[in-house]
């Protein structure tokens, strides 16, 4: 008899992970998560950044080949097998959506199917339990195998999922399923992401995703009642990225692509809103502020970029009174260059907060306040 599993059961890490979903967003290593959060992390990626993960991934799959040909275990190519994985969780592990997971956990579990002891019941094989072990080692390689075709496959479906979208113009929650039955119903989409597949000999772009569903129990302490959720478990990122697609759209949540900066933000209702609420590098203030305010962010900024506004003058002050301090012997160079940068952060919000340059600004950059703070974050 297996048991109702409870909130605390759920598996996460990058090879083999689970995900509660609950109303319109889904939970996973013990955060929350809006349905769509994930697809629009995976638009965003770069081009350079898919290319670099292409590139490690390739390399542990002609690994992976050459283990699968002779028979599933090479020692010498499990050892480097270990190296490169660890090299895809080095370049994954501050990127989100990776970030999201348990990337420790998952290094667990390589430390446990590639390592010396594993190795010699591989080399003997002498127990199912052996065989076991290797399946689940071989099992291992292939998922992470699979993680950057998947990440590369997905990206490609989504941008142009999300240009479909945009091309209709429509917003309405039937709208969204129309388009997704038309646009996933073509054969000329279907087709290009099939011949594009990042990775050949790899499975593409799969539509109907592999999940294992079961009920879950969620206590909330705090109100003393209980949620019923569905935990999907995935071993594949592409199926986890597919479901979570479709959850998001049959919420009314869809990716918009930013009239200013060109990234895609997520969408939870039917507004049509056009651009991000990002901080825009260029300009220095939110995308939407920016499409609103055209000419007051332009003088804005030529007046702040001039070296003879309040903001820098300021903080040409303060600088010229830390560089000298330190000069001095005053203060430690650790502190003089805590300093600088605490000057430098005042300085880089009051271009984007117009509200902090003109109440909070001038009082915060007293030299006395800011070598406070300085000495403070040095000393720990």
């Amino acid at each position: 008899m297996v048991y109702l599993e409870r909130d605390e059961v759920g598996i996460y890490n990058p090879t083999y992970f689970s995900i509660d979903i609950v109303d319109d967003h889904f939970m996973m290593g013990g955060k929350k998560y809006i349905l769509g959060q994930f697809m629009a992390d995976v638009a965003n990626l770069s081009t350079e950044y898919i290319k670099g993960l292409l590139r490690l991934s390739i390399r542990l799959f002609q690994n992976y080949s050459e283990i699968q040909v002779a028979g599933g275990y090479i020692k010498d190519n499990f050892v480097k097998a270990k190296e490169q994985v660890n090299e895809i969780l080095n370049y994954i592990q501050d990127t989100a959506p990776f970030c999201y997971y348990n990337i420790d956990q998952a290094r667990v579990l390589l430390d446990k199917y590639f390592c010396d002891s594993s190795y010699e019941k591989y080399d003997s094989l002498n127990s199912t339990e052996d065989i076991s072990l290797l399946d689940d080692a071989n099992r291992l390689l292939k998922s992470f195998c699979y993680i950057a075709n998947d990440i590369a496959n997905f990206n490609l479906v989504i941008i142009n999922f999300t240009a479909f979208i945009m091309s209709g113009g429509s917003r309405k929650k039937d709208s969204l399923a129309a388009d997704a039955f038309v646009f996933f119903s073509s054969e000329k989409y279907m087709k290009y992401f099939e011949t594009a597949n990042a990775i050949p000999y790899m499975a593409g772009v799969n539509l109907r995703p592999w999940v294992t569903q079961v009920p879950v129990a969620i206590p909330d302490y705090e109100t003393e009642s209980v949620t019923i959720a569905r935990r999907l478990y995935f071993t594949r990122f592409m199926d986890f990225l597919i479901t979570e697609l479709f959850e998001a759209l049959s919420h009314g949540h869809y990716l918009w692509r930013c009239g200013v900066c060109g990234k895609y933000f997520l969408m939870t209702t039917a507004r049509r809103q056009l651009y991000c609420s990002d901080v825009n590098e260029e300009y220095g203030v939110p995308c939407s502020y920016a499409a609103s305010h055209p000419d007051v962010i332009k003088k804005k900024l030529e007046k702040e970029n001039k070296k003879n506004s309040p903001i820098y003058i300021l903080w040409q002050r303060r600088y010229n009174s830390i560089r000298k301090n330190k000069s001095n012997g005053k203060y430690s160079d650790a502190v003089s260059a805590e300093a600088k940068k605490i000057i430098d952060a005042k300085r880089d919000r009051a271009r984007i907060d117009f509200d902090y340059a003109k109440n909070e600004y001038e009082k915060e950059m007293e030299l006395n306040l800011i070598y406070e703070e300085a000495i403070r974050n040095v000393d720990g």
